[in-house]
């Protein structure tokens, strides 16, 4: 396989941006018969603080390409299992970076903070 799952993410990025539109979390990437499908619900979430009334900005997120580039270089470091379906999830500080999606049992996902770092993974047990 000559593009991976990051290459195919970035790629369909790009391909969006030049026609004035994007992905929006959840975003999930799927593999199916050697053709990498790229998809997103694309309704934002605004993120309100109950006590403080604060509004958590998705902007100054990490990106969804380097949370999957980190998740993947963590996952293959780690000897996790790391294979399509792929989804990728905002959550309050992190993202939530989700491998083997399609199969049942074994999913993993890998939290990535928002600067970059994984903060820690699970694994579904089988």
């Amino acid at each position: 396989m000559k593009t991976n799952e990051v290459e195919a993410l970035t790629k369909s990025i790009e391909h969006l941006a030049a026609r004035k539109s994007a992905l929006n979390p959840p975003i999930w990437i799927e593999l199916v018969k050697g053709i990498w499908e790229i998809g997103s619900a694309n309704e934002p979430v605004v993120r309100i603080d109950s006590e403080s009334g604060e509004v958590y900005s998705d902007t100054q997120c990490l990106s969804p390409v380097d949370a999957l580039s980190v998740a993947r270089t963590y996952a293959v470091s780690n000897n996790l299992s790391w294979k399509p379906g792929f989804t990728l999830s905002v959550e309050l500080g992190c993202w939530n970076v989700g491998a083997c999606q399609s199969q049942l049992g074994g999913q993993l996902n890998i939290y990535v903070s928002h600067e970059g770092e994984v903060i820690k993974h699970r694994v579904n047990p089988k």
